[in-house]
């Protein structure tokens, strides 16, 4: 059995304490599991002129570290902080909290340098994280355009995306049987795994919510 890994797996393992899928990303790409993934997705997360998505997202937490040390250097308190960042929706909101939690009473110059340090530290562990998942994970270039499952598709899915990623996966599932493709897209590609399984090479299609029972590994 292989995964056919969709963005937001490589996203939410780059990202694992700053995104909602980071512990279940974390179970797929660390399990024993072949990765796949294809030029698509890879493109999406980390390609283009700007990087991708990932770049985008990294200069957001970036950013929300900054302004969390300027709101304390401001004199805001770190139950403040903590409601503006839920307010705000930062990212780093968890990694606030396990900061303030251990380190309660603490006075604000103390816990500044203590998110300067825990913001390097997660700098480096995103490049590790990615250096990981050019090692782990194979990607493909699909050449055929399957247009016969690409038609049939559109009847169910309205999303050009979320087709070429499936489209992607069935050329995978061609090469190597007992593909699984996993996603967190629960508006287009779960709800329709059995339109998806019957007609693609796909062995099945799960969503990441199935692997977040097993964070705990």
């Amino acid at each position: 059995m292989s995964y056919f890994l969709d963005s937001n797996v490589l996203i939410g393992y780059v990202f694992r304490n700053a995104d909602i899928w980071g512990d279940p990303a974390n179970v797929v790409v660390e399990d024993e599991e072949e990765n796949n993934s294809s030029t698509v997705v890879w493109s999406e997360c980390f390609g283009s002129s700007e990087g991708g998505r990932c770049n985008t997202i990294q200069k957001k937490i970036s950013r929300e570290f900054r302004r969390a040390i300027a709101k304390l250097n401001s004199g805001l308190s770190d139950e403040q902080l903590l409601m503006f960042a839920r307010d705000e929706n930062w990212r780093i909101w968890s990694i606030l909290k396990s900061i303030f939690d251990e380190y309660k009473g603490y006075s604000s110059v103390l816990l500044i340098k203590l998110i300067r340090d825990v913001q390097r530290r997660y700098d480096k562990d995103y490049i590790d994280r990615f250096n990981k998942l050019k090692e782990t994970v194979t990607i493909h270039k699909r050449d055929k355009p399957y247009l016969e499952i690409r038609n049939l598709l559109e009847e169910f899915i309205d999303d050009w995306d979320d087709i070429q990623i499936i489209l992607d996966a069935h050329y995978v599932g061609s090469l190597s049987k007992n593909i699984i493709l996993i996603t967190g897209d629960y508006n287009h590609i779960v709800p329709n795994k059995e339109l998806i399984c019957t007609h693609t090479s796909l062995l099945d299609v799960k969503g990441l919510g199935d692997y977040r029972a097993k964070t705990a590994i």
